[in-house]
């Protein structure tokens, strides 16, 4: 699995997440506030990881 797979990869969980907080995080669907907030911070936790993949793409796209 190359490092754009696993970039990829992790895209796809960010936006199932988005998606699920989008349903879920207000109106009548509405869940627990602390599994909201838990759904935000593995989103956080997840843009950070795929923009870690992302410099590691760029750099090794550099040094070809």
């Amino acid at each position: 699995m190359t490092l754009q797979d696993k970039l990829d990869c992790i895209n796809g969980i960010i936006q199932s997440k988005m998606t699920w907080l989008e349903q879920h995080g207000q109106g009548r669907g509405k869940r627990p506030d602390h599994e909201i907030e838990q759904m935000r911070a593995q989103v956080e936790a997840l843009h950070e990881i795929a923009d870690d993949y992302r410099r590691s793409i760029e750099r090794k796209g550099a040094a070809a």
